[in-house]
């Protein structure tokens, strides 16, 4: 079988149109492959039980963070080299055709453009580094012919794979961790963007081909800076219950089977419609926002006030002005030492209104100089203000462009909106943290009139 391999931990590529991964362990067929194609199989996990599996999966703005630990004992009499994989899922192919060449989706070339790669994927046994390669999955596109039981592997590219061997009849307690975008993705028609709804997706099936039923399993869903009321267990719905800002499900002796797979709706997708006016006069921009139902009207009508500004270089300075202009020379840089923990930015909005939304774009975007994103620090978490009364925290994904947050729960008019910087993702170069725009959207009572792109 070919195979293409190469370290997970040296990639770090940001898709649109994402991921799914899984449950450690494979796909057993019953069929014997006598060619030189054969899809990926785990081997020697079948001597090894599952204990106990415990799976953390927090939802954040842009991407969820996995963290599953496996409590596993070799029931064999001697030691156990074990091949496992975890699943890889394949990019949607787009299925528009060529005669339309104003409708584009953003979406890198080559391999990277089949697969979305992992962010920290980490495997450790017992508390050590375990290796992890990718091996693409021959069956993923559906070329070759399929055999009994190959419809599992619909969707999928690729596995991560590593190996470990298991002392005989002890207890081992197995790691992985790693960051997944959501699996979504944004059109654009001219000035319309259309963004589907973003998921993710767990496919706890996999776990299958370890010996015996999951003796006992616990999986916990938290919301980690995205509205509760938003997110939704599309399968399997009946297996969790909802604690607080938490879903559960705790299961004993399980044998997982594809309707035991995991898919959680995270966040709704949303149509935007957009208005530049770049003359000298204006310099401005206005759209209109459709989200969940609900209609707003997008604009930078507010005067903006900061805690502290990074001195001004012989380019450009750095004040809260820049944040109500339509293409920022430069960004807000907080103005303090350190990575501006607890600084904050504020917008008293000329005409208040009940607001759907905010759009913040974090760290230093610049369309001249795209490494400044990078080189400065940007928000990772925030706290949001209403007039001074109503508060919540919101997470922000590390990616350039806009970031919608959506408000909920608070219905008056909107005069002032503090931003406070709580948690950093830091600069590789600067230690002052920037912001460069932020958008309001005033709700609207109906929807406007408006033509969509074509």
């Amino acid at each position: 079988m070919r195979r293409v391999h190469f370290f997970l931990t040296a990639l770090g590529l940001c898709l649109w149109t994402q991921i799914a991964l899984a449950n450690g362990g494979g796909y057993a067929f019953g069929v014997k492959f006598t060619g030189t194609v054969a899809p990926f199989q785990a081997s020697g996990t079948k001597y090894v039980r599952i204990l106990e599996e415990k799976l953390d999966i927090d939802l954040r703005r842009t991407d969820a963070s996995v963290v599953v630990r496996y409590t596993m004992r070799n029931i064999a009499d001697a030691p156990v080299l074990v091949q496992f994989g975890f699943p890889v899922e394949a990019i949607r192919e787009d299925d528009r055709g060529d005669d339309e060449p104003d409708h584009h989706e953003a979406r890198p070339k080559g391999l990277a453009g089949a697969i979305q790669q992992l962010k920290g994927y980490a495997v450790t046994a017992d508390g050590s580094p375990v290796k992890a390669e990718f091996e693409i999955e021959p069956f993923a596109k559906g070329r070759i012919k399929p055999f009994p039981g190959s419809g599992a592997l619909k969707g999928i590219a690729g596995w991560v794979v590593s190996k470990v061997t298991f002392p005989a009849a002890a207890p081992l307690t197995l790691e992985i961790r790693y960051a997944a975008d959501y699996l979504g993705s944004s059109t654009f028609v001219s000035d319309d963007v259309q963004s589907t709804p973003l998921s993710f997706v767990y496919r706890l099936s996999t776990g299958a081909v370890w010996g015996g039923p999951i003796e006992k399993g616990t999986v916990t869903v938290r919301a980690d800076g995205i509205p509760t009321a938003e997110v939704e267990i599309a399968a399997p719905r009946e297996r969790f219950r909802r604690d607080g800002d938490r879903w559960l499900w705790s299961f004993q002796d399980l044998e997982p089977t594809l309707a035991d797979d995991i898919t959680i709706r995270a966040i709704p997708g949303f149509f935007e419609q957009r208005f530049d006016d770049l003359s000298a006069r204006e310099n401005r921009s206005w759209s209109y926002l459709e989200r969940d139902g609900k209609w707003g009207e997008g604009h930078q009508r507010f005067k903006a006030t900061a805690s502290s500004t990074l001195a001004p270089t012989k380019d450009h300075g750095f004040g809260a002005g820049h944040l109500a202009e339509f293409m920022p020379a430069a960004p807000w840089a907080e103005g303090v030492a350190g990575p501006g923990i607890g600084e904050w930015v504020e917008l008293e909005s000329t005409k208040p209104r009940r607001l759907l939304a905010l759009g913040i774009w974090p760290g230093f975007q610049s369309f001249k100089n795209p490494a400044r994103f990078e080189q400065n620090g940007r928000p990772a978490r925030v706290e949001i203000a209403l007039n001074g009364e109503h508060r919540f925290v919101a997470t922000l994904g590390d990616k350039p462009d806009d970031q919608l947050i959506p408000i909920l729960g608070y219905a008056k008019p909107v005069s002032k909106l503090r931003i406070t910087i709580l948690e950093v993702f830091p600069g590789s170069r600067f230690t002052d943290t920037c912001i460069s725009r932020v958008v309001l959207y005033d709700r609207l009572n109906e929807k406007p009139e408006i033509h969509h792109a074509r």
